[in-house]
């Protein structure tokens, strides 16, 4: 699967998280942004079956699991796969 997503710039940004959905990302006050359209990013993924292990590739270069960029998207999947265990039954890269 291959997603393009446009840059999307803050104008207003909301301060803190909602206490009761923290764990979700969720703000407390609204916020005020406009998207740029020829500013993008593109991001593929590739899923099979498998044991739940992710491989990331950055720019073309792979990235191990001691730099801080593995970190974030690792913490990303941790929340994937305890919405589903399901989720863990396939590799992602």
């Amino acid at each position: 699967m291959k997603v393009k997503s446009p840059t999307n710039i803050a104008i207003v940004k909301y301060w803190g998280k909602n206490p009761y959905f923290e764990y979700y990302n969720i703000p407390t006050k609204s916020s005020l942004s406009i998207t740029v359209d020829k500013l993008y990013t593109e991001t593929e993924v590739s899923i099979e079956s498998g044991e739940g292990n992710i491989e990331l590739t950055l720019n073309e270069e792979k990235i191990t699991k001691d730099r801080k960029e593995f970190d974030y998207i690792e913490k990303f999947f941790e929340k994937l796969f305890s919405l589903d265990k399901g989720f863990k039954e396939y590799n992602y890269r």
